[in-house]
């Protein structure tokens, strides 16, 4: 009973990564982007994987061959390059 509920916007900004830009600095070595090359390209290959996996079976339920397939691609797309993006603050 004394244990807080999570809101559904906590939940869906920690798992998108949150809307807001990141509060760290730009990497200024060349380590620090080798690291965040490395983070990005993980990162897109799991939500890719995700996502074929995820439009294909909503494909072969609802027999909308190709276009579920191609709108969970285009959305972990967009959220892998949000996710990118948001690792350099605004100005």
């Amino acid at each position: 009973m004394g244990k807080k509920t999570a809101k559904w916007h906590d939940f869906f900004q920690a798992f998108f990564h949150g809307l807001a830009p990141a509060k760290k600095p730009r990497p200024a070595s060349s380590f620090g982007f080798a690291g965040l090359a490395v983070s990005f390209g993980f990162a897109l290959a799991a939500r890719l994987c995700l996502a074929y996996l995820a439009g294909s079976w909503l494909d072969d339920h609802y027999q909308t061959r190709p276009y579920g397939l191609l709108i969970a691609v285009l959305i972990a797309l967009f959220l892998s390059f949000w996710s990118l993006f948001r690792h350099f603050p605004q100005e």
